[in-house]
């Protein structure tokens, strides 16, 4: 094999050109949502989490409470999420996709679905395959190298 070190630093470089363009290509049908993109991946934390509270949302995002608050407040005018009080604590508040919200989350996922579709259409299905295969190896690497192991 090649000197190691230049194909993995290949691998990183063709890793970025490709999430650059499916960045692009998947944040775009966003757009037909009139969200910014920093409210698109706060309305698809809340898809994937059911619910959340703004001190979640800050600090996964690593973001100011007051940041998140901002871009929540855009939408709920938009009618996308909505606020609820907890019963527990006042001034806790959970963050749930409205009906209008779940809508434009699943029109945003088909589309970039079919974006995916159409990336991915450069591999046969046993390239596909592999290339899931050594996927999977390499994030079950990344976790184990992150806790220690």
């Amino acid at each position: 094999m090649a000197d190691r070190k230049k194909v993995i630093r290949e691998i990183l470089e063709n890793f970025q050109a490709l999430r650059n363009k499916m960045h692009t290509r998947l944040i775009a049908p966003a757009r037909m949502c009139k969200v910014t993109q920093s409210q698109f991946f706060i309305l698809a934390m809340i898809a994937r989490h059911k619910e959340m509270t703004v001190g979640s949302i800050s600090k996964q995002l690593n973001i100011s409470s007051s940041a998140v608050t901002q871009l929540m407040d855009g939408l709920a005018a938009k009618g996308y999420v909505r606020r609820k009080a907890s019963a527990r604590d006042r001034r806790t508040l959970y963050l749930t996709l409205s009906p209008a919200g779940r809508k434009c989350m699943r029109q945003v996922r088909t589309k970039g679905m079919r974006v995916m579709e159409t990336l991915f259409d450069a591999l046969d299905d046993r390239e596909l395959e592999t290339y899931r295969a050594l996927h999977k190896k390499i994030l079950l690497k990344a976790s184990r190298v992150r806790a220690g192991k």
